[in-house]
């Protein structure tokens, strides 16, 4: 969300890159420190060994990975790959996103108060998604008045 929505907000600046990078790299060591509570939890009762959630586990961490090394091999605005980078970057991202979902709700299924816990996290879910579409509305109209402004600041000036 940040990435996406705080680009040109407030004002344009790259505070909004220093913070992308800060939070995923928080949520990368929140991610691996789950990762080794869940090899853990594997390793110390049967009762947690599902397939499913295993296998969207490795999934998951393994994409996490190549994300995190595909930042260090970002390239620069003006290299020819640059757009094919970003188009790999957010797909991997979106992925990554409904991979942990899944797995969170796989998870969660194998748990002993599972419907109040689905509940919360559906409820958690549920914020994030009405933030996502009030940003999406707002961030529509600030291009549409952007480029009302453009149309109008053009309309006016002569050019033969």
């Amino acid at each position: 969300m940040i990435a996406r929505y705080f680009r040109q907000f407030p004002v344009v600046s790259d505070v909004w890159y220093k913070c992308h990078i800060g939070f995923q790299f928080l949520g990368y060591i929140m991610g691996t420190i789950g990762w080794c509570i869940g090899l853990w939890f594997v390793k110390s009762s049967k009762h947690f060994v599902s397939k499913t959630q295993s296998t969207l586990s490795i999934t998951a961490f393994t994409f996490i990975n190549v994300q995190m090394l595909a930042t260090l091999m970002r390239p620069n605005k003006e290299a020819g790959y640059c757009k094919c980078w970003n188009i790999c970057h957010h797909v991997l991202g979106y992925a990554i996103i409904g991979i942990v979902i899944a797995n969170i709700f796989v998870g969660l299924h194998n748990q002993v108060q599972a419907e109040t816990l689905k509940r919360v996290y559906v409820g958690i879910l549920g914020v994030l998604a009405i933030a996502f579409v009030l940003l999406e509305i707002f961030r529509c109209k600030s291009v549409i008045m952007q480029q009302a402004v453009w149309l109008t600041g053009n309309m006016f000036t002569y050019s033969p």
